[in-house]
């Protein structure tokens, strides 16, 4: 079989894929080949910056591209199934139910819209890397960069728990490689070995509980998963290891990087191994017999989470530092969210009262939580960069040199702590009331956390911007202009949200919700009608 013959059948979410990891090889190959001719020669070879810069860009700008066109078609034909046989690649709508089974693509309303979010928020990282002048952009860092890229891409279009593990552990290296690159230094490489023998462990654990069910049901498929899983031991120890990496993986805090188009991508891989965990929970698992509690310990970790936000915040004075706290807040009410919906799916009943409404709340939470991830790191890594050998946020009073800064932490700090009329606010009306379904309490407790979050956000800016300020320094500073095309990007994405509110559920809230409820049923039932299931 020709590649002439492959091509024109290639899908778009393989093209997403392939246009990144073949940037990243290229990139890697040429560096490797570089370091040959040094040894044997002794004459240095570098990448032309310029060309490397142009088409880093351009990858970034055609992923974007590529991603915003997959998420138009599956708005308006639902849940399309991308299949590898000796004929190419083929699409699977409806007909023979075998090649459905093994389909190695799956491109549904979540999935795409979550692409599209991530592609558009990459291209912002791309961009204020390629601008920041602080910390240099090397061939090395461009490739992690695309590595990541590709990886998570995967994540969104996967259909299969193996090719799961194998986007998620692409996606891992890239991030190793963000933060820490490939060190020469030996005692640089052994302060990382927990880092790295931490994730390891992770990957480990997802792959057990994927060769579990494998061995058990004889497929990887997650629509076929769903339909024919049961409960038992096995199944329940096989859930526990899928999801407990993934939940480490978004809930702790980013590494300690005052890069910021790395601290997005750290930002990005959180929010997919969120993705992971709706598939997991929704699509393959459901209301399982033996996960009853499973809701009430989703509200608790994330009742902990805000709890956590809420203490180390009290007296945190570092951005970065704070930036994380703000991001804990934000996963700790995804994480409850993600508890009452599932709470809500398990009856009819519970779906008409509040499991509805729950689950479009949890899905906004988590389509807005990754560009005001990218606010704050853009934002709060500014704050650390130095003049005169003193860190800006130190000097306080900063209102005058960075108005713009302050004005766009400040309706970041709006957005999250849901007022209205800005992007966060449906989100946060959807949570607070189907929590009251659940207890009072909690809805209380959720009202006071976003309290907490709108006051705390506001004495650091005020402390900041408005604080004592320190003598004047005499080195020169951009001020605004290096994060004002990042910040304003960014911020399309929460006007129109809050402009038009009605349209932002409708083409894409709702939909990625219905596709979470379903739980790939229609899926199931098409495959049952065609005998493939007996």
């Amino acid at each position: 079989m020709g590649i002439l013959r492959l091509l024109p059948t290639v899908p778009l979410p393989f093209l997403s894929l392939c246009l990144p990891f073949v940037g990243a090889a290229i990139i890697l190959c040429l560096r490797f080949y570089h370091k040959i001719i040094f040894m044997s020669t002794g004459r240095v070879m570098n990448i032309n910056r310029n060309a490397l810069k142009m088409s880093f860009l351009l990858i970034f700008i055609l992923n974007l591209v590529l991603a915003f066109a997959i998420w138009l078609r599956s708005s308006s034909e639902g849940t399309v199934f991308y299949v590898f046989g000796s004929g190419g690649w083929k699409e699977t709508l409806s007909g023979i139910s075998g090649v459905r089974i093994h389909t190695l693509m799956q491109v549904d309303p979540l999935g795409a819209m979550s692409a599209v979010v991530m592609g558009f928020v990459a291209l912002i990282a791309a961009l204020r890397s390629l601008a920041d002048k602080k910390h240099a952009f090397s061939p090395t860092k461009a490739a992690f960069y695309l590595l990541t890229l590709c990886g998570i891409q995967g994540i969104f279009y996967s259909n299969g728990l193996f090719s799961l593990f194998l986007f998620i552990a692409v996606a891992q290296i890239g991030a190793s490689g963000l933060y820490r690159g490939v060190p020469a230094d030996r005692s640089v490489f052994w302060c990382s070995v927990w880092y790295y023998i931490s994730r390891a462990i992770l990957l480990l654990m997802f792959l057990s509980g994927t060769m579990i069910l494998y061995l058990h049901y004889k497929t990887d498929n997650i629509a076929t998963l769903s339909a024919v899983i049961r409960s038992g031991p096995f199944e329940l120890l096989a859930f526990a290891l899928l999801v407990v990496p993934l939940f480490f993986l978004f809930i702790k805090p980013s590494s300690y990087v005052t890069d910021a188009g790395r601290r997005c991508f750290f930002g990005i891989r959180a929010q997919a191994a969120f993705f992971v965990v709706f598939r997991i929970v929704f699509f393959l698992f459901g209301p399982m017999k033996g996960l009853e509690k499973m809701p009430g310990f989703f509200i608790i970790l994330g009742l902990l989470s805000l709890a956590s936000a809420v203490i180390f915040s009290a007296k945190e004075r570092d951005p970065v530092k704070f930036a994380d706290c703000m991001e804990m807040y934000m996963k700790g009410f995804m994480l409850v969210s993600l508890g009452i919906s599932i709470n809500g799916t398990f009856s009819a009943e519970s779906a008409a009262r509040y499991g509805l409404g729950a689950l479009e709340g949890m899905v906004s939470l988590w389509m807005i939580f990754l560009p005001v991830s990218a606010a704050l790191s853009v934002i709060c890594c500014l704050l650390k960069e130095k003049t005169d050998g003193v860190e800006l946020w130190c000097r306080r009073g900063l209102w005058r040199k960075l108005p713009y800064t302050g004005t766009a932490l400040f309706l970041t700090v709006c957005v999250m702590a849901g007022l209205p009329p800005f992007a966060g606010f449906a989100a946060k009306q959807f949570l607070l009331r189907s929590s009251n379904f659940i207890s009072p309490f909690l809805m209380a407790a959720l009202f006071m956390a976003s309290i907490l979050l709108l006051l705390t956000g506001l004495r650091y800016i005020g402390e900041l911007m408005f604080g004592r300020a320190m003598e004047e320094g005499t080195a020169c500073f951009d001020g605004d202009i290096a994060i004002a095309l990042p910040l304003l990007l960014l911020f399309l994405i929460f006007t129109f949200a809050t402009a038009a509110p009605g349209r932002f559920f409708e083409i894409a809230v709702s939909p990625s919700a219905e596709s979470l409820i379903n739980r790939g049923q229609h899926i199931v039932n098409t495959i049952r009608q065609d005998g493939a299931l007996r």
